[in-house]
């Protein structure tokens, strides 16, 4: 595997692991990337609502939801294998609630799909987020370049932080 394939996946997991809060620079206005957030109003989804669209995409109820950070696989076996996994991973969710970290900053694309960054909890193993577990799995492709100028603020301990960019 090269390298930057490694730091990046060691990144998600870095994100996955701590409180992190999204940020999205404004430059004094509104990001393109920014817009109604059609979850803005919910701090968490059932996990037994959701359908799988895709390795990536999903909806709850008619709320369209695209995870950040990933894009579909080109390889037709691994889409398959990432609706699979996608659909287990929702149906594994302990308490049956989803929640996004990347909340505060929400993004959305341009057909209006919520961007999150997804994750619950999955007893006995904690907190999972369906972003890292599928490209652990090897069954999607980072996408970097699409939310370049967008990062994760990550609260390590006591109000200090650290600032995480999926461009790294």
């Amino acid at each position: 595997m090269n390298r930057n394939f490694l730091l990046t996946v060691v990144a998600l997991l870095v994100l996955t692991g701590l409180g992190c809060q999204a940020q999205v620079p404004t430059h004094g206005h509104t990001s393109p990337h920014r817009g109604p957030w059609a979850l803005d109003r919910f701090s968490s989804i059932p996990a037994d609502e959701v359908t799988v669209d895709s390795g990536v995409t999903f909806h709850w109820k008619e709320i369209p939801c695209q995870l950040l950070g990933v894009r579909e696989s080109a390889d037709a076996s691994k889409r398959q294998q990432a609706v699979e996994f996608s659909k287990r991973w929702f149906q594994n969710i302990h308490y049956k609630h989803l929640s996004f970290y990347n909340g505060s900053s929400p993004l959305t694309t341009e057909d209006g799909a919520c961007v999150v960054w997804l994750y619950g909890d999955i007893y006995p193993h904690g907190t999972s987020t369906l972003n890292t577990e599928v490209v652990r799995a090897g069954l999607v492709e980072l996408d970097k370049a699409r939310w370049a100028d967008y990062s994760l603020h990550c609260a390590v301990d006591e109000g200090r932080g650290q600032r995480v960019s999926l461009a790294s």
